[in-house]
């Protein structure tokens, strides 16, 4: 949380978004090594909502984001098959 509450939450989130959606490899792999440097975003993604929300909607967003990493371990592996298929292996 010190990055994040030094330069608030949303900023070290948003950090990257030049690098979403890029098929070169390079590119890609420069946003794996930040990615693995901050540790993932879900401790951000978490203080985010924390400082958002009021005390009772809190549960509600913070369950939200439960949900849709949950729901990413369920996609993914669809969703990485059915490019693996379509040739991005």
């Amino acid at each position: 949380f010190q990055i994040a509450d030094r330069l608030q939450a949303t900023a070290v989130s948003l950090g990257r978004p030049e690098l979403r959606g890029s098929l070169v490899v390079g590119v890609i792999f420069v946003s794996r090594i930040l990615d693995g440097l901050t540790g993932g975003n879900i401790s951000v993604a978490q203080a985010y909502i924390a400082d958002v929300t009021d005390e009772q909607s809190r549960a509600r967003g913070l369950g939200m984001i439960g949900a849709a990493f949950g729901l990413g371990f369920i996609l993914g592996p669809a969703v990485g098959g059915a490019l693996s298929a379509w040739g991005y292996s």
